[in-house]
């Protein structure tokens, strides 16, 4: 990353599709800071990393690009539709655009992937009388949003669904914390038992189709007198 404080890995042919962090002073210090298997597995590749520290990652398997943040676990998937991408890095030396990701695959080709322009100032806040509703999107809720280094925690989540200006509960959503994911029953919750080696953010994220996912931050503390 650009502090040079952390080494991010993936992995190509796992079901979970994991990015991990590692500690460079301390490769023992790992942790999972997203599984972006949703729903199948990515075939994760190369990756790089731009200056505000945001993963770039291509997806073999599935044709894609993703972004990842993280320092939230929060993802998107940017292109889609290519011929098992291998490899990207953004440009440089001349000719080459250093704001843009150039993006090899199987098939031999090169491309060049140009970020989307700014969009231009609406009139006001909220879209205007008549014009699309927002997209549905989950909201997710953690407890506790703290735990000890070293020691077992329950962990509770519960997902709402947001649309239409309506929040009701989201069964069958898929909460992912720490490696491992849960399923949401009837009544929106699910629960992880985790144990984290090290202090640190490790970000939940809660995914859904049809639904922009969700991310919380739960903060792992030290033990006292460590």
């Amino acid at each position: 990353d650009p502090t040079g404080t952390w080494l991010y890995a993936d992995q190509t042919f796992t079901q979970d599709a994991a990015v991990y962090r590692i500690r460079i002073a301390d490769p023992s210090d790992r942790a999972v800071v997203a599984t972006l298997a949703d729903p199948a597995p990515k075939g994760l590749d190369d990756m790089t990393i731009d200056a505000k520290g945001i993963l770039y990652l291509a997806a073999n398997g599935t044709g894609e690009v993703i972004r990842l943040d993280p320092s939230t676990g929060a993802h998107c998937t940017i292109v889609t539709g290519l011929q098992n991408p291998s490899a990207l890095k953004f440009g440089r030396g001349p000719g080459w655009h250093a704001d843009r990701l150039y993006v090899v695959g199987f098939d031999g080709a090169v491309r060049e992937l140009t970020p989307p322009a700014s969009p231009a100032p609406g009139p006001g806040p909220g879209p205007p009388s008549g014009g699309p509703a927002a997209p549905a999107r989950l909201a997710l809720s953690v407890r506790p949003r703290s735990a000890v280094a070293g020691a077992r925690t329950r962990f509770r989540f519960t997902v709402y669904g947001i649309a239409n200006g309506k929040r009701k509960r989201i069964a069958g959503a898929r909460v992912i914390f720490g490696g491992r994911s849960a399923r949401t029953n009837g009544r929106g919750r699910a629960g992880l038992t985790l144990r984290f080696r090290h202090p640190g953010r490790r970000a939940a994220r809660a995914t859904k189709n049809g639904y922009a996912p969700a991310v919380r931050t739960v903060r792992v503390r030290q033990q006292r007198g460590h």
